[in-house]
């Protein structure tokens, strides 16, 4: 009883004062049920009572069954139509893509053939396209081909292609004015443009994989975007050493060789002429052409000469230092020769950069400007005799030999002045040339530097990487440790043959044996007729003497040989006891040569590759054959699919017809014809040829 006394006197109304009446929406914790002790209320002292329910869930409004599945439904509307709309509008930039690559590449390919006017139309055409076709799919997803978008690099390269090839225009045009006027104010500025434009397409270049990422799948292009970003940043890398050095005020002299291929030498004729181009602050402020024999006559070392050069003269000059196969070791030695005479190093002269020109050069531009007219002065006693001389581009070389020739017979002061005259003659007439004109000539040179009519070296290391690079450089190929082919070079040196190599004509066949076990035979055939016989004049008649070497892999092996001759060359000078000096380069090649039992041949190391010599001689109206064998081991035996590389490096100056005939092992033909012999023939090749041939397993 007294238990529920107890128990109802607790449930008791308790009255309150009215200063403390309860709010009816008040609640207080004795109100909450013991089991909300447990979930974090305890500290709490009071809330009002809406606000419980609603924490409680009790009294809570829901939303109507149809409304709630409205929104939902309205959100998935939206996510897929928006995923929808973004792979459609993915489509569509692809086929924008895809169909503006096409004048991209139409562009490039006008640049690569140097039609700089039509790669301007390509490239401005396609930029205005893309942009039109991704402004019409763009709306609210123009953020895609705006600064950062993954479309925004193919929108800035098309627009930066479209400006490089009127800049390159420029360019050429600017170019063309400073090598006539000297001035080179308007062609640093151009030149500054496109590195500047270089650069970008560079930077840009690094978001295409990023487009092709947002794109899906590859857009079909024949170009390498890897390629193209190496070769624009190498360009660019260039251009921020060459600017600043053409810009300087500090005078830079460059040595311009003329080559004379009538009488050849391992780079492309002997150095009968020459001109020191001075530039200070982008001009050409003096060009000096002189004879050979100026330099030499004030060339005071006595240097022992390579041997087979000692059958002409008794000691190693300027005239002769480009002995070397590879023009930049021919370069640095003349540099370096040229600055110990004492025309250059009493004023302490230094050549910064050398270039080799051919004949072919001069021949091509004065097809260009047509004949020049030069008069003679007192000061040369006339051009052997003649009061004016006419220079065409078929008969030039010719010309200037027989002004040489007679002038020396005759006693004129300085016969070879006469080319200092026909270049300022040059000069002033490429100044008429117009626009069309001045346009060819880019295409030229690179097709000068591409056949080794010019070839570049200099002493800076980044220039000359660059002159190399794109194969200027005249450089022999450096092969790798695991090389998986065949290399070749021919090379003649007219030793006590006149001016002879101008009218002789070469056939050369090389026939090369892969076999399974991985050993390569090869078998050279050389015909050369000399056909001065039909020339009026003596030099180009007299007995032809070459010192012929062939450069093969480092380590290949000698068979045979036939059609050579042998020639035993005696010193002229007892070098040792006279003092003479020992030049280092030519003392490495030779402290390699070793002489073949019972052939006319040896051999030597020289740049990383094994050479083999032997003389010919051939007189005027007659020809000769030689016939060479050797072989050498390929780094892998052939399998299917292996690559085999022909690696040809032409001599710059001569005439030849080539012909080359690779045959597959016995049970391999090349992908590249279904064949298993693969035929290359032509009389004009690249400074450097290269065939790569896909060994293929015949099933």
């Amino acid at each position: 009883m007294h238990r529920k006394k107890a128990h109802e006197a607790r449930h008791m109304e308790i009255p309150r004062p009215p200063s403390e009446e309860r709010d009816i929406n008040e609640v207080h914790i004795e109100d909450i049920k013991a089991e909300d002790e447990n979930i974090g209320l305890k500290n709490i002292i009071a809330a009002k009572r809406a606000s419980y329910k609603e924490f409680k869930g009790i009294n809570r409004s829901s939303l109507p069954k149809n409304i709630f599945w409205g929104i939902i439904g309205l959100i998935l509307f939206f996510l897929v139509g928006s995923a929808v709309l973004f792979f459609s509008l993915r489509e569509k930039a692809s086929g924008v893509v895809s169909s503006n690559f096409g004048s991209i590449e139409a562009g490039a390919q006008d640049l690569q053939n140097f039609d700089l006017q039509g790669a301007a139309r390509e490239f401005s055409a396609s930029h205005k396209d893309i942009s039109a076709d991704l402004e019409k799919i763009g709306g609210v997803f123009s953020f895609l081909f705006q600064g950062g978008g993954p479309l925004s690099s193919f929108v800035d390269i098309s627009k930066q292609l479209s400006s490089i090839s009127d800049e390159l225009n420029g360019l050429q045009t600017s170019f063309f004015d400073f090598l006539s006027t000297g001035n080179g104010e308007t062609f640093i500025s151009e030149l500054t443009r496109v590195h500047d434009t270089l650069h970008i397409i560079s930077s840009e270049s690094d978001g295409i994989s990023g487009m092709f990422s947002f794109l899906g799948k590859n857009v079909p292009t024949s170009i390498d975007l890897l390629s193209l970003r190496t070769e624009m940043k190498s360009a660019s890398d260039f251009l921020d050493v060459f600017v600043p050095w053409l810009s300087s005020s500090t005078p830079h002299h460059v040595l311009v060789l003329f080559q004379n291929p009538s009488e050849i030498r391992p780079t492309g004729g002997f150095l009968g002429s020459y001109a020191d181009v001075q530039l200070e602050a982008g001009n050409i402020t003096s060009i000096s052409v002189h004879d050979i024999a100026d330099v030499d006559v004030g060339f005071m070392p006595n240097i022992i000469p390579p041997k087979p050069l000692q059958a002409e003269v008794s000691r190693f000059r300027p005239a002769d230092a480009n002995w070397f196969f590879d023009f930049s070791d021919s370069a640095s030695k003349t540099i370096s020769l040229f600055e110990q005479s004492n025309l250059y190093a009493a004023s302490s002269t230094k050549f910064d950069m050398a270039i080799a020109v051919s004949p072919k050069v001069i021949s091509d531009i004065l097809s260009l400007t047509g004949s020049i007219t030069v008069s003679s002065t007192k000061s040369l006693q006339g051009y052997g005799g003649q009061a004016k001389a006419v220079f065409d581009s078929d008969t030039f070389l010719i010309q200037i030999q027989k002004i040489v020739q007679d002038g020396q017979a005759t006693g004129a002061t300085y016969p070879k002045g006469v080319l200092k005259d026909l270049m300022a003659n040059i000069f002033k007439k490429m100044e008429t040339l117009d626009d069309s004109q001045k346009q060819t000539i880019l295409p030229m040179a690179i097709k000068w530097m591409d056949g080794k009519d010019v070839m570049l070296y200099a002493k800076d290391p980044e220039f000359e990487s660059f002159f190399n690079k794109h194969l200027a450089a005249g450089t022999v190929a450096e092969l790798p440790q695991n090389f998986e082919g065949d290399y070749c070079a021919i090379v003649d040196t007219n030793i006590v043959g006149q001016k002879s190599d101008l009218y002789i004509s070469q056939n050369i066949t090389i026939e090369s044996q892969i076999n399974i076990d991985g050993t390569v035979n090869n078998n050279i055939m050389i015909v050369r007729k000399h056909n001065g016989n039909t020339s009026p004049y003596w030099w180009y008649s007299a007995p032809n003497q070459d010192y012929l070497q062939i450069f093969t892999p480092q380590g290949s092996v000698f068979s045979n040989e036939s059609g050579g001759i042998a020639k035993k060359i005696i010193a002229p000078i007892a070098y040792a006891k006279k003092g003479y000096l020992v030049d280092q380069m030519i003392s490495t090649i030779e402290s390699t040569q070793k002489d073949i039992f019972g052939y006319p041949v040896s051999t030597h190391e020289e740049s990383g590759k094994t050479v083999f010599s032997m003389w010919a001689r051939v007189t005027a109206g007659n020809s000769t054959t030689i016939s060479f064998d050797y072989s050498h081991r390929l780094f892998l035996a052939p399998a299917d699919g292996i690559v085999y590389q022909f690696i040809f490096d032409k001599q710059a100056g001569v005439t030849r017809h080539y012909k080359f005939e690779i045959m597959a092992p016995v049970g391999f033909q090349f992908a590249e014809n279904n064949l298993p012999t693969y035929s290359y023939e032509a009389d004009d090749i690249p400074g450097r040829l290269v065939l790569n041939l896909t060994l293929k397993k015949i099933q």
